[in-house]
């Protein structure tokens, strides 16, 4: 679990379609039958990790820095976990807010 403490941690998530119409990037894990927010502890992770995350190609993707708190909020409305991904596509941290 994601501790309180870091509630004012930055994270690095992908937005899709930057502008307009974006959202966070959300992704759906077949296996576990769980929905998930990835989100990277750096800007550099974000960037390698992007590769194992499932993508449109005819969307645009853009790397933001979003606070703990606000992607909690996000989460909750959106019922979903949050995943902490190294760049390797591995969990590192998770949460539940949004369940």
């Amino acid at each position: 679990m994601i501790e309180k403490a870091k509630a004012e941690t930055w994270f690095y998530v992908i937005i899709q379609n930057p502008g307009a119409d974006e959202e966070i990037l959300g992704q759906y894990d077949e296996h576990a039958n769980i929905r998930f927010i990835p989100a990277f502890p750096d800007k550099a992770s974000a960037q390698n990790g992007l590769v194992n995350l499932a993508l449109d190609r005819k969307n645009k993707y853009e790397i933001q820095a979003i606070i703990y708190e606000d992607l909690e909020g996000y989460a909750i409305n959106n019922e979903t976990r949050i995943l902490i991904l190294d760049e390797e596509g591995r969990i590192t941290q998770e949460s539940a807010p949004g369940l």
